[in-house]
């Protein structure tokens, strides 16, 4: 399996890739998430953070219509599950939301980084391929 290093935020992440099962059904999860969120699209040519509210506003909204707070917290969680930290020169495994919220200690952009990371290295690949029609 695929692991990748990269330093977030001043911490020193590592994220392993998936078991093929366990991944099938973090995507699965994302995919009922995500899907109305894409949908609120709508049609739009691209989309980034630095468009304009009036893109952006219909897909957070949508976004938080469809994210309870406790399924974000346990998606993060999920996300992160294969994954550790190096803090203090300690390996911290990222299975639990204490060792979370010990490494990123109120770092919001860290986690959200950390995450958007996971999905990276679990499934850029997959995502690759379908835009690439290699399916």
């Amino acid at each position: 399996m695929k692991t990748e290093k990269r330093i977030i935020e001043g911490v020193d992440i590592t994220v392993a890739q998936f078991p093929a099962l366990r991944g099938l059904r973090l995507m699965t999860r994302l995919g009922a998430l995500l899907s109305p969120v894409l949908a609120a699209l709508d049609g739009a040519e691209s989309i980034s953070l630095k468009s304009d509210v009036s893109v952006l506003a219909p897909l957070f909204s949508r976004l938080f219509c469809e994210l309870t707070p406790d399924a974000a917290v346990s998606l993060a969680g999920e996300l992160l599950a294969n994954s550790y930290a190096v803090v203090d020169e300690k390996k911290v495994e990222l299975s639990d939301a204490s060792r979370i919220d010990i490494v990123f200690d109120g770092n919001l952009a860290g986690l959200l980084k950390a995450c958007a990371f996971s999905l990276e290295v679990n499934f850029m690949d997959f995502i690759g391929d379908l835009k690439g029609g290699d399916m």
